[in-house]
């Protein structure tokens, strides 16, 4: 379970510095008065997902269902909100899967450590 955990870490990292390089790239404007909704939206998911990764240090099931929120905001993004912006769910799968495995990880660890204190 030790070196799942360090994958599952590693693998948030990389997404981290991808999410970044993503943002930097795309060239969101920073938060001013001619920000649309469109540009906002892609801090607060930014937002979502530091918080899951920071999570996914120390609460791997909290950090799973943020990560699996994270993508269904961003796929109420895409529909909804972003104009062209197909890429982005694309991009956005492999945080979703990474996330659903260390849910399901999380929850194998809480069955773990509940029928040992027993």
């Amino acid at each position: 379970m030790k070196i799942y955990r360090l994958i599952v870490r590693i693998l948030g990292l990389l997404a981290l510095i991808g999410y970044v390089l993503f943002l930097i790239d795309e060239g969101i404007p920073l938060l001013t008065s001619q920000a649309t909704f469109a540009d906002i939206s892609a801090y607060i998911l930014f937002a979502v997902f530091l918080a899951a990764f920071i999570l996914l240090w120390k609460h791997e099931l909290l950090s799973g269902i943020l990560m699996i929120v994270w993508f269904g905001l961003v796929l109420f993004c895409i529909f909804n909100v972003w104009e062209d912006a197909a890429l982005a769910g694309i991009l956005a799968l492999p945080i979703a899967i990474i996330g659903i495995v260390v849910f399901i990880f999380g929850i194998l660890k809480k069955r773990a450590v509940s029928t040992t204190s027993i």
